[in-house]
């Protein structure tokens, strides 16, 4: 079995809501579209991350939730994707976090691809 493993950093669309004029919105960076072999583990890093430091001033956000594929798991504190598809076909997911004041979600798609 091949491991895949992906650490790129591209902008996409991301969508705030509940913005301040004071308060810069989380960052969530990572690929856009990921493609993984049937069978194969997938591996990508999702850095989310707050420019303003709050709400505790060490960056901290006060939540990151998911919408991921069945199986699929997200690490919050190392921003580690990981899945083992079982089918075939394009999975749509998102990432949002939330700083107290601003939530951000990022879209992406997970596509697996029959060998």
């Amino acid at each position: 079995m091949t491991r895949l493993i992906l650490a790129i950093v591209i902008t996409l669309f991301i969508s705030a809501s509940g913005a301040q004029a004071d308060n810069r919105p989380p960052v969530i960076e990572g690929p856009e579209e990921v493609n993984v072999n049937l069978g194969d583990q997938l591996d990508a890093v999702f850095i989310v991350s707050d420019p303003d430091g709050s709400p505790d001033l060490k960056g901290n956000l006060v939540s990151v939730t998911t919408k991921l594929p069945a199986g699929a798991t997200f690490d919050n504190m190392s921003g580690l994707l990981s899945w083992r598809p079982s089918a075939s076909g394009s999975f749509p997911a998102e990432i949002s976090a939330n700083d107290g004041t601003v939530t951000v979600t990022r879209h992406f798609n997970l596509n697996v691809i029959a060998r």
